[in-house]
């Protein structure tokens, strides 16, 4: 019917079974479709499918990173953006180079006991949600802030920021940027 006509339906295997994914043809269309329901009668009954619609544009999906999955870096391996702090390691949690992102990314950041994140700028405001242990906020004006487990920071465009671990744990931290993914932005250390 009318439906039809407005959707062009795609189905494709997973590993975890079968997932039907929906392209709107009509546009402007930013929702999440949580469908169990039978679109024809040729169609079986499928439950637990999860849809993003997105306009015409490409298709997004939901998608989980087990912590297992992530491909953890070191400063070590990239020495010339992380100089002045070789023990640090991080990965990318949320990235267009992992899914369907967009407009968003996120990783997680670990920063050995006595290590620090060098204080440094960058074009795009950043969220950090503390994970684990206690750091000093480092450029963050002549009053030390010191960030504890479940604390979150907003760090606006540009402002001289950094950490040091200052616990007996590593320091974990999320941090979220508005970018679709991680390398689109430019790091300067001072």
């Amino acid at each position: 019917g009318n439906r039809q006509q407005h959707q062009r339906v795609l189905r494709s295997t997973t590993a975890k079974g079968t997932l039907l994914r929906r392209k709107s043809l009509v546009p402007a269309c930013h929702s999440i479709l949580f469908c169990a329901q039978r679109l024809d009668e040729n169609t079986p009954l499928i439950d637990g499918v999860i849809e993003v619609l997105k306009g015409n544009a490409a298709m997004c999906e939901i998608f989980v990173q087990p912590p297992e999955c992530a491909d953890w870096h070191s400063a070590a391996d990239h020495a010339v953006h992380h100089a002045m702090s070789p023990d640090l390691r991080w990965c990318h949690l949320v990235d267009k180079t992992l899914g369907s992102s967009e407009g968003l990314s996120m990783g997680r950041l670990e920063v050995a006991v006595n290590q620090s994140l060098a204080p440094h700028r960058h074009a795009p405001q950043e969220i950090y949600y503390v994970l684990k242990g206690r750091a000093e906020l480092l450029g963050s004006g002549e009053t030390p802030k010191i960030l504890n487990s479940g604390d979150t920071v907003y760090i606006p465009q540009n402002a001289l920021h950094g950490l040091k671990n200052i616990g007996k744990v590593p320091f974990e931290v999320l941090w979220i940027f508005p970018t679709d993914t991680w390398a689109e932005i430019d790091y300067h250390y001072e």
